[in-house]
């Protein structure tokens, strides 16, 4: 299930999607990305983001959220932009 965060929807969207039995979802460190058809919209659900709704939703994941969390600042150092955390 890939999730762009276009009006904040995309962590109700992905809770459904478990909800519904989805088990693999794309996200992006710090929302990271972009959406081409929606001006000013936000870029895909962050791997933050994602985390703490798969952790609301009982599944487990195995990611490393203090990596995740040291990945979003360097990636935003390198972008030279705040990314969501």
């Amino acid at each position: 299930m890939h999730m762009h965060n276009a009006n904040g929807r995309a962590g109700e969207n992905i809770a459904i999607g478990v909800e519904l039995g989805i088990r693999h979802f794309d996200s992006a460190i710090g929302g990271a990305g972009g959406c081409s058809f929606i001006p000013d919209a936000k870029g895909n659900i962050s791997t933050e983001e994602l985390l703490r709704v798969l952790k609301r939703c009982d599944v487990s994941h195995g990611m490393n959220s203090q990596n995740i969390a040291l990945t979003n600042a360097f990636l935003a150092k390198e972008l030279n932009r705040d990314l969501e955390e």
